[in-house]
């Protein structure tokens, strides 16, 4: 149909549409104009409206991403453990007389926790402070029950007798000292802290060498809800303690090598790995060596004051998920509890005489001679 129904031009000199004949893309415009919009107007509505709903669509797709669980459920950062039994200064209650049985599971358990500046962080495991990504903490205690520590003074919490000072069980030079009871020494820990005597653990029938395995008679182990943890953490362990030995590091250490391999608890009086495990009863090999080296010997350091040490590792719980355990245990001794020169330093528990046999000088609450005392240990989210 024609366009124009008239020639008639615009006021711009144009042709203009006549009223009958306006194309039907504009035909709604009367429409428009009836409701009191111009077009002008129309245009800022449509950028309102448009802006109005992306607004929305970003409010609501915000408000469906989850929080980490880790934020959500527990904000404690860090957590420590002080190796003394003791309320309320210590983590632990009185074990059993009897040791703990050697598996996982059935450990001396830690019941009150700390922060790192030692003020108390929750006086029970189902107190409402203690933090929900430690779901357990626990110690092998030598004894009956432990069928591979069964000499109760090898591990356990040192008793009052042990911690007095007038307690001098170790001579810390010549076997000479020993028989005339001069240079006497005292190498047992202080009341409640927990000590592993070497000298005892290898009298008798000698504790089993650990692997990081279940059935580990001596042990620290460190069991992690990993749910309750941000995918991204990672874990600063602080480990105080005392380290002790009769016998100095090798000068040749070729005795520390085993068919080839590095077997430090075939040349060390004690010697500590560290294992970090996807459950407690997994096999594993060490993630790291932390006995040796040991601070202090007995010919020199315990005469003028053990010095504790303080080591800190990262565990790598960010680069695999599934890591829930970490497990530090007593890997074994290369010391003789049959030798004199052995017995004459370490054994003598009465201080006085010098002793013959280990077996008539036992106990020896020697820790300070060859073994550890333990104080804290601080896990730190990072």
């Amino acid at each position: 149909m024609s366009l124009l129904k008239t020639n008639r031009k615009s006021r711009t000199g144009h042709f203009a549409w006549t009223d009958g004949y306006l194309p039907s893309c504009n035909s709604r415009w009367p429409v428009v104009k009836k409701l009191g919009y111009s077009r002008r107007q129309g245009g800022s509505v449509v950028i309102l409206t448009l802006f109005f709903t992306l607004f929305l669509t970003l409010f609501f797709t915000l408000a469906s991403i989850q929080p980490d669980a880790a934020y959500a459920t527990s904000t404690i950062k860090a957590v420590k453990i002080i190796f003394k039994q003791s309320d309320p200064s210590g983590s632990f209650d009185a074990p059993s007389s009897n040791g703990t049985v050697n598996s996982s599971g059935t450990g001396h358990p830690a019941v009150r926790v700390f922060n790192p500046d030692g003020s108390l962080l929750a006086s029970s495991p189902s107190a409402s402070t203690w933090p929900k990504w430690l779901t357990l903490f626990e110690l092998g205690v030598s004894g009956s029950n432990n069928k591979t520590a069964l000499n109760s003074a090898c591990a356990r919490f040192a008793s009052s007798t042990e911690g007095s000072s007038s307690n001098t069980n170790c001579f810390h030079t010549d076997a000479a000292d020993s028989a005339s009871g001069s240079n006497q020494v005292s190498c047992g820990a202080a009341t409640g802290l927990f000590r592993v005597s070497e000298f005892d653990c290898m009298a008798g029938t000698a504790v089993t060498a650990g692997n990081g395995g279940p059935a580990d008679g001596v042990y620290i182990r460190t069991v992690f809800n990993r749910g309750e943890m941000n995918t991204t953490d990672n874990l600063l362990v602080v480990f105080e303690y005392i380290a002790a030995s009769v016998n100095p590091g090798l000068s040749n250490p070729k005795n520390c090598l085993k068919n080839g391999k590095f077997t430090p608890e075939a040349c060390s009086d004690t010697t500590w790995k560290a294992y970090i495990k996807h459950d407690t009863r997994e096999l594993v090999q060490p993630f790291l060596l932390l006995i040796p080296p040991t601070q202090n010997l007995t010919a020199s350091s315990v005469a003028s004051g053990a010095s504790p040490t303080a080591k800190q590792f990262l565990v790598p719980l960010a680069a695999d998920p599934s890591i829930t355990v970490l497990q530090i245990s007593r890997a074994g001794s290369s010391m003789d509890a049959n030798l004199p020169s052995i017995i004459q330093k370490c054994g003598n528990a009465t201080g006085t005489g010098a002793p013959v046999t280990f077996s008539s000088n036992l106990p020896a609450n020697s820790p300070l001679c060859a073994g550890v005392v333990l104080y804290s240990i601080t896990f730190y989210r990072i």
